[in-house]
């Protein structure tokens, strides 16, 4: 068992729970690596667009574009 502590609160963590969370942080790593190939040449295009620009049709799912072109826009 682990606890991990946070000044007086913590969290007791099992041999399973770690493994457990271990693999999705992985596999959440590997859905952002995956899905960069698609958001950046999203983000050219969307940088010389004024209105919303439609991913690429194999574009992943992992990614909110819709949301992202909202936030992008406001940097911009």
């Amino acid at each position: 068992m682990a606890k991990l502590y946070v000044d007086s609160q913590h969290i007791s963590l099992t041999l399973p729970d770690i493994v457990s969370r271990m693999f999705n942080v992985v596999q959440q790593l590997r859905n952002y690596i995956v899905a960069m190939q698609d958001v950046l040449p999203y983000v050219s295009k969307a940088l010389t667009s004024v209105t919303y620009v439609e991913p690429a049709p194999n574009a992943s799912t992992n990614i909110n574009f819709p949301h992202l072109y909202e936030e992008f826009i406001t940097f911009v």
